[in-house]
């Protein structure tokens, strides 16, 4: 039959049956879906061109360079077999080194319309060309699965995918007249799916479930045989022993732990990530559903299964073989995995495992839905939609690090710069949320070989950096050099203050690199200090000392080895009399704060700015000035959302305006739960109820947080008008009802 200017050619079928979907056949469709794939690859690699090298990858650039030939490439990363992906980066490192990281991603990627050619190809064999074409654009797509396609270490799970496809498509290809080669070339396929990845597993499963039930080339099963012998050598000599992550079970030790609580726990993982494949199939994510609606998408999936199953008159062996290798690979993963947390099941990169097995099934079942031109729309519109909620997906997944990718690019440019620092710690990991497994010296060597990742138009100087990311790298750097020492026979040089602080109490200041300060306290305590340069210090010590009553304590900073000012704080419980000598500008204030957190670098409404201000607790302020009209507030918060222990709670802020006079109320500063989404306390404020220099103000008194509920500082703008004057927020602080109000103490 002729439509439009298209060829449609129709499988011989009696003039009474109707027209399947099955049954239509377009010379264009494989063209097309070249074409369509080589703009997405190019697309992709464009999108994802910001990129630079990230977690699992910096073990390879540690481990793999080309000096480091005595490392086997026989060796598991995690648990998995990675030859082949380690050969290939081994050749990249040759040829391109650590200057660009394209081609790293283009493995991925071209893995991935790989895998989408071969599913084309099988899927047309076994159900025709539209179910095909449809199946092969879905995975081109899937923005469900978007971690195997954009995230360039994922290269060896698709290449492992690959290899699995081009093993069924062979058994699929492969003539009742067996040669030796047929074998051959099997056991090489599913070798090279196995030494990409673990994932090769699935597919063994797979080929030998349908090669039992196929009576004709069941002779096949000797090369499966022979492939899973290999890898059982491989395993029991390297593998047996490998670990997906720090305090993960390697897969040995996976199965000895097993218990009964967690065969339970196995099989949720299970139902989990193949209710998130199927749900993926349609550019859905499960956890983003309400219940109702992902029962009804898994009753509709088996519904369709079953009867085109009942209309099939039963399933084909290599249909069987398809759901035994994805149950197999799923209960691979459930045993190594899912004592990590089951919602990890749903992971984008297990959902691109699942779909991969589900959509020749998927494609089969529909080749028998009526092709008429009143349901041709039906169809044609429910796979845009499906495809276009995919695509956003994917596209949002290629730029999602863009951030990430800014942050570990300054923080790299910071190890470059202080390269030969004399207090750097050069085998403390750089970024552990990011890069744990990479340290300065590991990061020198590589880039010393291979040339430097960080690209050109990431700044050299230190100060046109992201502020938090240098201050995050340099703690991180040079923490450990920050050292307490307790000593009775030094003098005490530069100026000296003696504060009351017989109560809980934080103090701030700042030093020089590599100088020392004097501390002396009238009865002995617990002391943390915490480090920043540019920003406040961060909540979390870097050090944690006792110091004995009466005795000095030298505390020695950092040496960077440049003229750098260091931003110091020290919290302690109650040290009664305190000598501090040698200190620059120093600021103090009693109580434990429950919750404390600097206005500068908070989430502000526009017209908010951060400013640099000697007056300000650490040296930065928020500053609204005079004229400003600020947007209608949204999440004007400051400071990291955190639970408070059970009680009531005064707020404080320490704030100022450039005018007093004005009695309009303009600002307003207090406490919110972002868990409720409601204020816990606070108060508006006028100009002329502000100090012109900073003071403490008392937002909130005797507040009650709901327990658990996650809070925040909240200073927000009236919007109706603009500033009558210049307003300053400095920090805030949650102490005891009751408590004394922090004070500050005069250079």
């Amino acid at each position: 039959m002729r439509a439009g200017s298209l060829t449609v050619s129709l499988r011989t079928r009696s003039g009474s049956d109707p027209l399947h979907v099955g049954d239509v056949r377009l010379r264009w469709l494989l063209p097309g879906l070249l074409g369509l794939s080589a703009i997405a690859l190019v697309g992709l690699l464009y999108l994802t061109s910001y990129k630079d090298f990230f977690y699992d990858e910096w073990d390879f650039v540690s481990t793999y360079r080309p000096s480091q030939s005595g490392t086997s490439i026989f060796m598991p990363h995690g648990e998995h077999w990675s030859t082949i992906p380690i050969l290939i980066w081994k050749a990249l490192f040759v040829v391109f080194g650590l200057r660009t990281h394209i081609p790293y991603e283009a493995v991925v990627v071209v893995a991935h319309v790989a895998c989408v050619l071969l599913l084309f190809v099988l899927v047309r064999r076994r159900s025709g060309d539209l179910p095909a074409f449809a199946a092969a654009l879905i995975l081109l797509l899937l923005g469900t699965g978007a971690n195997d396609i954009v995230l360039a270490f994922q290269g060896n799970q698709t290449l492992s995918l690959a290899f699995g496809l081009l093993a069924l498509l062979l058994v699929d290809t492969t003539p009742l007249t067996l040669r030796l080669w047929h074998f051959a070339a099997l056991a090489g396929l599913l070798l090279c799916s196995l030494m990409s990845s673990g994932l090769g597993l699935g597919f063994v499963v797979a080929v030998a479930v349908q090669l039992l039930l196929d009576r004709g080339r069941r002779r096949l099963l000797l090369a499966v045989l022979a492939t899973l012998g290999v890898y059982l050598v491989w395993f029991a000599a390297v593998g047996a022993g490998g670990s997906a992550c720090d305090g993960c079970p390697s897969a040995m030790g996976a199965v000895r732990s097993l218990d009964p609580g967690y065969l339970l726990d196995v099989g949720r993982f299970i139902v989990i990530g193949l209710s998130a494949s199927i749900v993926g199939l349609l550019g859905l994510i499960l956890f983003s559903l309400p219940i109702p609606i992902v029962l009804t998408i898994l009753l509709a999936f088996f519904g369709l299964m079953t009867w085109h199953w009942h209309e099939q008159k039963g399933l084909e062996s290599w249909e069987i073989g398809l759901v035994a290798g994805l149950l197999a690979q799923l209960m691979l993963i459930a045993v190594t995995r899912a004592r990590l947390g089951l919602t990890g099941a749903a992971d984008s990169h297990y959902v691109y495992i699942g779909v991969l097995y589900l959509l020749p099934l998927v494609a089969n079942g529909f080749k028998r839905v009526s092709w008429r031109p009143a349901v041709r729309p039906a169809l044609v519109g429910c796979v845009a939609i499906i495809l276009l909620s995919n695509a956003a997906l994917l596209a949002q997944a290629a730029l999602i690090q863009q951030d990430l990718m800014q942050t570990e690019n300054a923080e790299l440019r910071v190890v470059e710069l202080y390269r030969g620092a004399p207090d750097m710690a050069l085998d403390r990991p750089l970024d552990p949320d990011v890069m744990p497994q990479l340290t300065a010296a590991r990061y020198y060597a590589a880039i010393d070989e291979l040339g430097s990742p960080v690209p050109a138009s990431v700044p050299t100087s230190l100060e046109k950096l992201p502020a938090q990311a240098v201050d995050r790298q340099m703690v991180s750097l040079f923490g450990g050099g920050l050292s307490v020492t307790a000593s009775s026979g030094r003098a005490a040089s530069g100026p000296c203050r003696t504060l009351d602080a017989t109560a809980a109490s934080t103090l701030d200041t700042e030093v020089s690199s590599s100088q020392t300060i004097m501390l002396e306290a009238g009865q002995g305590g617990d002391v943390a200090l915490s480090l920043g340069l540019f920003l406040p210090p961060s909540p979390v010590p870097v050090s944690q000392v006792r110091i004995g009553a009466g005795i000095p304590q030298w505390v020695h900073m950092p040496d960077t080895g440049r003229p750098q000012v260091w931003r110091l704080r020290i919290k302690a419980a109650s040290l009664g009399a305190l000598e501090v000598c040698g200190a620059g500008s120093l600021q103090f204030h009693t109580g434990t704060s429950a919750l404390s957190a600097e206005a500068a670098g908070g989430k502000l409404d526009p017209g908010w700015r951060t400013v640099v201000d000697p007056g300000a607790y650490g040296g930065l302020a928020a500053e609204v000035p005079a004229g400003t009209r600020t947007t209608t507030w949204k999440d004007d918060f400051f400071g990291t959302p955190m639970v408070a222990p059970a009680g009531a709670f005064d707020v404080w802020f320490r704030m100022k305006a450039a005018s007093t006079t004005g009695s309009a109320s303009e600002i307003s500063l207090g406490l919110f739960d972002t868990t409720a989404w409601t204020w816990v306390g606070g108060s508006r404020y006028s100009p002329s109820q502000a100090g012109s220099t900073y003071r403490w103000v008392r937002a909130a008194t005797g507040a009650v947080p709901i327990p658990g509920d996650q809070l925040a500082f909240v200073s927000e703008f009236n919007s109706h008008r603009p500033a009558t004057t210049d307003w300053f927020v400095d920090e805030a602080v949650m102490l005891p009802a009751g408590a004394p109000p922090p004070s500050d103490v005069a250079p």
